[in-house]
C-alpha cells in the first residue's frame, strides 16, 4: 500500500478517536467552580478549563466570533449540539448556578419555524415533555412556550419553572448578552426565591416553587445549542460556560473570560480589628488561606494586589493554625490606596491556572480623623 495513503488513515483514524473519546474529568477549582468551558474550538469543547470535558455530537456546526473569542453554533437540524455528563449537575441538586454567552443571530425564536432555543437543556414536546427536557434547563420562548427566557430545576415529576417574561425578548443580531440560572432550595440570597433567570446580570424570571433534591430521575447528560423545528438551527451562539455549586447573584465579573474566585483572606492575622495606621512606615500582613476548597498555593504571588499595592515579599506558612499552609503577604502601608473613611480592603490577583481571585476583609484605621 502506497505509504502516504497509510499515513493519512491512520491521522484520520486518531481524529476519530479523539473526537469520540469518553470526557475526562479534570480536577475541580476552587471557589464552587465545577466546570469551565470556553466552548471556542473543537479541542476547548473536548478540554474544560475546569471540570468534565464536553463532547461533541454531530458533523454540522462551526464556530463563530461570539463574546469571547468563538462559539459553538449548530448549523443544522437533528442531533447536532454539545452535550457534558449529566453527573455534573446531579451533585448540584440542591443549588448551583448555570452561566453563559449567547450571540444571537436572529432577534428571538419564531413559532413553527426556529421556535424555542435551547440554550441549556432539551427543547422536547410531547407526553414526556417537560420530563426529559433536562434536570436543569435554560430556554428562550418563541411566544407560544413562552415569552423570553425562563428556565426550571427537576429531579423527578416535581417541577420549579420560572414564568416567562411579560414580554418578548427583542435580542439585537450580533450583540452578545449574558445568560444564567440560579437555584437554591433554602432561597437563593436568604430569600424566598428558589430559582432565577438572569440576563445580563437583572433578574427577568424567578419563582418559589420548589423540588424533590432526593429525586432519582436524573439526565445522563446535559445539551448546550438546540432548537426543536426544521429552521431551528444557526439561530444563536453559545461561548464560555461555566457552572457553580452554588446560587451565584453577583454577575458583575461576567465581562471576564476567566472566572473570578471569592477567596478567604485575613488582614494582620491573629488581629481584631484590623486596625491600620496610614502614617506608619512599615507593613501590613495579609493572609490567603487555605480551606477546605481553596488551596491558597494556586494563587500567583506575583500578580497580587492589596487595595492597590502589590506584595513586598511573601511567604507559604501556617497563618490559621489548621495544619494547612496560607499564602502571606506584605504590603507597604505608604503604599495602600486607602483613607480615613476605608472599613474594608480588597486583595485581587491571579491562580497560576489564569483564573481570578478576589478576597475583601473589614479595616480599621487609626488614628480616627478630627
Amino acid at each position: 500500500m502506497n505509504k502516504r495513503i497509510v499515513i493519512g488513515v491512520v491521522l484520520m483514524m486518531g481524529l476519530l478517536l479523539v473526537m469520540s473519546a469518553p470526557a475526562i474529568a479534570q480536577d475541580p477549582a476552587p471557589g464552587g467552580l465545577v466546570l469551565w468551558n470556553k466552548l471556542g474550538s473543537d479541542y476547548e469543547v473536548l478540554h474544560s478549563q475546569v471540570g468534565e470535558n464536553g463532547k461533541i455530537i454531530g458533523t454540522d456546526y462551526a464556530y463563530e466570533p461570539a463574546m469571547h473569542g468563538n462559539g459553538y453554533v449548530r448549523k443544522n437540524t437533528g442531533s447536532n449540539f454539545i452535550q457534558f455528563p449529566g453527573s455534573v449537575l446531579h451533585n448540584l441538586n440542591q443549588r448551583g448556578t448555570i452561566e453563559l454567552w449567547i450571540t444571537p443571530k436572529a432577534q428571538h425564536p419564531e413559532p413553527y419555524k426556529y421556535g424555542v432555543f435551547a440554550l441549556v437543556g432539551h427543547p422536547v414536546t410531547g407526553p414526556t415533555a417537560p420530563n426529559n427536557r433536562g434536570n436543569v434547563y435554560l430556554f428562550w420562548g418563541d411566544g407560544v412556550t413562552g415569552n423570553g427566557l425562563y428556565g426550571a430545576v427537576r429531579f423527578d415529576s416535581a417541577h420549579a419553572v420560572t414564568p416567562s417574561e411579560t414580554t418578548q425578548f427583542v435580542a439585537t443580531v450580533g450583540m452578545p448578552f449574558h445568560a444564567a440560572i440560579v437555584w437554591d432550595i433554602d432561597g437563593i440570597d436568604g430569600t424566598a426565591d428558589k430559582v432565577r433567570v438572569y440576563r445580563d446580570g437583572v433578574v427577568v424570571g424567578s419563582t418559589t416553587a420548589s423540588w424533590n433534591p432526593n429525586g432519582t430521575d436524573l439526565e445522563e447528560e446535559f445539551r448546550l445549542g438546540t432548537g426543536p423545528d426544521a429552521q431551528g438551527y444557526d439561530k444563536f451562539i453559545s461561548d464560555n460556560i461555566m457552572v457553580w455549586n452554588y446560587a451565584k447573584t453577583d454577575f458583575s465579573g461576567r465581562f471576564d473570560e476567566a472566572p473570578t474566585i471569592t477567596v478567604p483572606v485575613d488582614i494582620k492575622p491573629g488581629s481584631d480589628p484590623n486596625s491600620i495606621n496610614l502614617k506608619s512606615k512599615g507593613v501590613v500582613p495579609v493572609a490567603v488561606l487555605t480551606t477546605g476548597d481553596f488551596d491558597a498555593s494556586m494563587v500567583d504571588p506575583s500578580t497580587v494586589q492589596f487595595a492597590g499595592a502589590f506584595p513586598l515579599r511573601w511567604a507559604m506558612e501556617d497563618v490559621a493554625g489548621d495544619g494547612d499552609e496560607d499564602l502571606l503577604l506584605h504590603f507597604k502601608t505608604q503604599d495602600l490606596a486607602l483613607n480615613q473613611n476605608s472599613t474594608e480592603a480588597t486583595l485581587t490577583g491571579e491562580t497560576t491556572g489564569g483564573m481570578y481571585v478576589r478576597g475583601v476583609d473589614a479595616v480599621n484605621i487609626v488614628p480616627k480623623g478630627k
